[in-house]
């Protein structure tokens, strides 16, 4: 992988820090992967996943430990929410 470094408000930095230390995020530097791939889906709708953003989003998932199971009504109404946003970004 290459080396980037940033530079980022002092608040940014903080709040970054709170969201690893409280467990929300795993790493910074697994964020800052995420909101770039987040980005680039945004922006190219033929966007594909490369080998070492499946690895990364593998390791973000193993680090982050098991989810509470959802209810069969969860299930559905996130299916139901995520397809919705996939007409809209079509449309």
């Amino acid at each position: 992988m290459a080396k980037l470094t940033v530079e980022i408000p002092e608040d940014m930095h903080s709040w970054l820090t709170a969201e690893v230390e409280q467990g929300r995020v795993t790493s910074l530097d697994s964020f800052v992967r995420r909101a770039i791939r987040k980005e680039r889906e945004s922006a190219d709708e033929n966007y594909r996943y490369s080998d070492e953003d499946i690895e990364d989003l593998l390791n973000e998932g193993r680090e982050s430990g098991m989810a509470p199971m959802p209810t069969v009504d969860e299930i559905m109404t996130e299916a139901m929410r995520r397809v919705e946003h996939r007409r809209n970004r079509v449309a």
